[in-house]
């Protein structure tokens, strides 16, 4: 059994976390776009342990952060009876592959028990952690370098589980957005699910699509572009040259960031369908061949994904171009796509859209589909938004693994926190407060933190009086919702109010 031995933690209550494990060597200098390496620890190898947020983070797209960021953080109990072993769960966390750290995710609502570790990641972001352009940089840069990075995090907690008083054989791997992309791409890479017991997919299901669904950019265009005009470099030979330049722009000066913003502005923070990764095959021949490692699976999102996209839509969208917002959201994902829908499909939709706001602003929203105003077309545009990326993935990814027997469940976040004028219901990651302490309603978190372990602990959501049914192939779900007083309605009987099948039945 390997070990690791912690010189200093920090004790919170009943748990201790360790913050600022390092998984990995800096990946600074040569290392800059290459895959982790190793830091080669020993099996008596100590690892320091101290707290340090700074270090913690990897560079955010606003500028903050450090190169140096390949930590993780462990909470575990004080208290593990002689012999046991505890599962695990390992996060990843979102921000659209651009930004985000493990470190603001503190695990001690989660861990604080008895039942469970807890452990958090860091990995690296935008066009240091996804400089994904294949047709144009060859093998220069590895694609997915962050997600490379997840894998040796999630490998490193498997090799020395044991020695925090963990189950290797019980791993959870869990991630909201980009983190559940992520979450969903390690399920179905063999090289990573073979670490993985389950999954906790939240807003974010195999939404993998290529450079060319996302830019026309010409890397090497790019590059001159960075050469000529931001910085100085040596004379232009070609892309691989340049690259090694790049590798020895020093972190933090005038020149390393003009080229991290010059790279980061067009298709840096994404994930491309690459045999690398996925272990010498492409997702789809996974799927294809029903391949994937077959474990228990919970499928999450909230009622308005569509929050996301408040910033923009409202500029771009009135009553008279709302329909485009299907030819703008085109590019689809590997798993899931809506081109072939017909119009009808479309417009069967969106009157389906049309209905929730009527539910939601009865008093604003037109009794005709056909005396539709700008306000109500920015709304549906934004639900739209939300049953494109992330429903109809996650629908597609749930009946994928239905289809192979195994236990899933679906489940829909729908409470009235966090309302705005364009939707009543839960935005985008409006779970994660319940789950790492940010406030709430109180019945809610204990709801949703009872609900995570349960499952983290037995493959099963359902816990005390509620026993929830799995999906059923089609449009069972589980509901969460809460009344007036803030008390938590959970409902195991719940059926889509749209045509789920519409998104993959084709």
């Amino acid at each position: 059994m390997r070990m690791l031995s912690f010189l200093l933690g920090t004790a919170f209550a009943s748990i201790t976390k360790y913050a600022g494990v390092p998984y990995a060597l800096p990946p600074v200098g040569n290392l800059r776009w290459q895959k982790p390496v190793s830091n080669g620890l020993t099996l008596l190898q100590a690892i320091d342990a101290r707290i340090n947020g700074d270090r913690a983070a990897c560079i955010q797209q606003d500028g903050g952060g450090n190169e140096d960021c390949l930590y993780l953080d462990i909470v575990k109990p004080d208290s593990i009876a002689s012999g046991t072993l505890l599962p695990i769960y390992f996060w990843i966390h979102g921000g659209h592959f651009r930004n985000g750290a493990g470190g603001w995710y503190t695990g001690e609502p989660l861990g604080n028990s008895e039942e469970m570790i807890v452990v958090t990641i860091q990995y690296r972001l935008g066009p240091l952690g996804f400089l994904n352009y294949p047709r144009y940089l060859g093998s220069e840069v590895p694609l997915n370098i962050g997600l490379f990075d997840q894998r040796m995090a999630l490998k490193f907690i498997y090799d020395y589980a044991e020695t925090i008083g963990g189950d290797k054989n019980r791993i959870t791997v869990s991630g909201e957005s980009a983190g559940g992309i992520s979450t969903s791409a390690h399920a179905f890479a063999p090289p990573s699910a073979m670490y993985i017991a389950q999954t906790i997919q939240q807003s974010g299901s195999a939404a993998l699509g290529g450079p060319e669904n996302w830019t026309n950019t010409n890397m090497e265009d790019l590059l001159k572009y960075l050469c000529t005009v931001e910085i100085s470099c040596p004379a232009w030979v070609d892309v691989s040259q340049t690259i090694q330049y790049l590798r020895t722009l020093e972190f933090g000066t005038d020149d390393f960031w003009k080229m991290y913003y010059v790279l980061g502005s067009s298709s840096a923070g994404i994930i491309n369908d690459d045999r690398d990764f996925f272990g010498g095959q492409m997702l789809q021949e996974i799927i294809d061949a029903k391949s994937f490692k077959i474990m228990p699976t919970i499928i999450f999102f909230t009622a308005f994904e569509g929050s996301l996209s408040v910033g923009e839509y409202p500029t771009k969208y009135n009553k008279d171009n709302f329909m485009n917002v299907w030819s703008d959201l085109d590019y689809g994902s590997l798993l899931y796509s809506h081109k072939g829908l017909t119009f009808e499909d479309k417009q069967a939709l969106t009157w389906r859209s049309f209905g929730r706001m009527s539910c939601d602003f009865p008093d604003e929203t037109p009794a005709r589909f056909e005396d539709i105003d700008d306000k109500t077309a920015v709304r549906l545009t934004l639900d739209i938004y939300g049953d494109i990326m992330f429903r109809g993935p996650g629908i597609k990814v749930a009946s994928e693994y239905y289809e192979q027997g195994a236990d899933t469940w679906i489940i829909h976040f729908d409470t009235t926190e966090g309302g705005d004028e364009w939707s009543k219901r839960a935005p985008h990651a409006a779970e994660l407060k319940h789950l790492f302490g940010w406030g709430g309603y109180p019945t809610v978190t204990d709801f949703m933190i009872k609900t995570w372990r349960s499952f983290v602990t037995t493959g099963n959501p359902s816990w005390g009086s509620y026993n929830f049914p799995q999906y059923d192939g089609f449009e069972r779900h589980i509901e969460i919702e809460n009344d007036a007083n803030e008390q938590i309605i959970a409902r195991s009987d719940a059926r889509f109010d749209f045509d789920a099948h519409l998104f993959f039945d084709r």
